[in-house]
């Protein structure tokens, strides 16, 4: 199962790239997402502007120091304009990583490049290499 946190407006956005791909959860706060971690979730994704931007950080933290949920894949998704410089997204990236993401992926990037059908596609793609359902 995934765990997907995020904004309630990301929470339309992750239900059609969920659907009937994936097993999910979908958290909107922090408390909640900490409650819903546990070591039957197979992959962790959280949203840059989850919590305020804040809670992104807060649920990685989290996440890599419980011994019980340390192994658990935590995906960084951008997928909101937001008003990161690729600077500022370059420093989230590195220190993301080096809490113990995986990934930051720049879904808004490939929505704006690839159109949103064959960006959610290409999301798919990059959940099935860290999870098998």
């Amino acid at each position: 199962m995934i765990l997907a946190a995020g904004t309630r407006k990301s929470k339309e956005r992750a239900q059609y790239t969920f659907e009937v791909h994936f097993p999910y959860l979908f958290v909107e706060s922090l408390a909640s997402a900490k409650a819903a971690i546990t070591p039957e979730i197979a992959l962790i994704m959280c949203s840059l502007d989850f919590c305020d931007h804040s809670g992104l950080f807060d649920l990685l933290r989290y996440a890599k120091e419980n011994q019980a949920t340390c192994h658990i894949p935590f995906l960084c998704l951008q997928a909101n304009e937001d008003s990161f410089t690729p600077i500022i997204l370059q420093s989230i990236e590195i220190a993301t990583k080096a809490m113990g993401a995986v990934e930051l992926v720049m879904l808004y990037e490939w929505r704006s490049s690839l159109g949103d059908e064959v960006a959610i596609q290409k999301l798919r793609e990059h959940l099935r290499r860290y999870i098998t359902c």
